[in-house]
């Protein structure tokens, strides 16, 4: 979205996506997926997450990403 309503910024991803994320310090950014969750401030990423598939990729691009797994399937991360 454009914009977000409330102090609340996050989305939920079934698929694939690039995002380039505007910093924001006091309102983190969080990219969730039914295996994992994404927190950044400021940072370029691409998520994939399809639910056929057994794990999430996070590929870092600029900055840098805390992920929270869900369950305990893998989570790869590059950069």
């Amino acid at each position: 979205p454009v914009s977000f309503k409330g102090d609340k910024r996050e989305i939920y991803v079934d698929g694939e996506v690039f995002l380039d994320v505007t910093r924001n310090e006091g309102n983190p950014f969080v990219v969730k997926t039914d295996r994992m969750a994404v927190e950044v401030l400021g940072t370029s990423f691409n998520v994939k997450s399809y639910g056929n598939e057994k794990t999430d990729d996070v590929v870092l691009v600029t900055g840098s990403v805390h992920v929270r797994t869900e369950t305990a399937v893998p989570v790869h991360i590059d950069r």
